[in-house]
């Protein structure tokens, strides 16, 4: 994950990718991605950028050299393409 919104699956907190824990694995290198509300490791999914909308990110926009710039729901990507068609 890089700098996204992501909400935990098992209590709903949502933050930036940012926010989450980072946790080492005593019994190998792994690292775990750990909510920093409930501890429950590697239980997230990506929202939708777009203010306000807590759905999940099904679309990850991307920048004309092909560098992720947004990921957005079904529904904000659709307008998102209605509003690019209007310019």
């Amino acid at each position: 994950m890089t700098n996204c919104r992501v909400r935990c699956e098992m209590c709903g907190w949502v933050g930036m990718d940012s926010q989450v824990s980072k946790v080492h694995d005593l019994d190998s290198d792994n690292i775990w991605s750990v909510c920093p509300e409930c501890r429950i490791p590697e239980n997230f999914i990506m929202l939708c950028n777009h203010i306000g909308c807590k759905n999940r990110a099904s679309f990850i926009n991307v920048f004309s050299d092909g560098t992720p710039s947004t990921q957005t729901c079904f529904e904000h990507s659709i307008s998102n393409i209605q509003t690019n068609k209007e310019d």
